[in-house]
């Protein structure tokens, strides 16, 4: 009977760790106002792996154009910035494994130091993810997976 217990216990904690993260949505009108402000539409990330007590967007001039820019931050200090950029990729790029985000959609993931990083390209719009060791590279992909574009 022990050994059943037991069994059972780690059977419960090995699957409650490889169950997905709850994904939360947030107020997008901040990122609206930003969107209509670009020469091009991005799409951008509709749900996130953490309810956001901050939102920092802006959309600093770059080459020709501008590029959306969006910090999340959580109450207990989880972040990453989010960017959509319709110029040239950024020159800065530590990105070192193929990796596919869907079916139809391949990107590129690296860490370099403590600042992981995906990016990928759709429909002539360059994505890029950055985020500290707080969180996984699964968490990217999901935030890379529910990215769309803004009605």
């Amino acid at each position: 009977m022990k050994k059943l217990i037991t069994i059972t216990a780690i059977m419960y904690f090995i699957l409650a760790g490889c169950s997905p993260q709850k994904m939360h949505t947030y107020d997008t009108s901040n990122v609206g106002e930003a969107v209509d402000s670009l020469s091009f539409d991005p799409q951008v990330p509709t749900e996130i792996p953490f309810e956001p007590s901050d939102i920092q967007v802006d959309t600093p001039e770059i080459g020709q154009g501008k590029m959306l820019a969006i910090q999340y931050t959580s109450e207990g200090n989880e972040s990453f910035l989010f960017r959509a950029i319709n110029e040239n990729e950024n020159a800065l790029d530590f990105t070192t494994e193929d990796i596919e985000i869907s079916e139809s959609q391949q990107g590129r993931y690296g860490k370099n130091g403590d600042l992981k990083t995906l990016r990928w390209e759709n429909d002539e719009v360059n994505y890029e993810v950055f985020a500290n060791d707080d969180m996984s590279k699964n968490q990217l992909l999901e935030i890379a997976r529910n990215t769309e574009p803004l009605e």
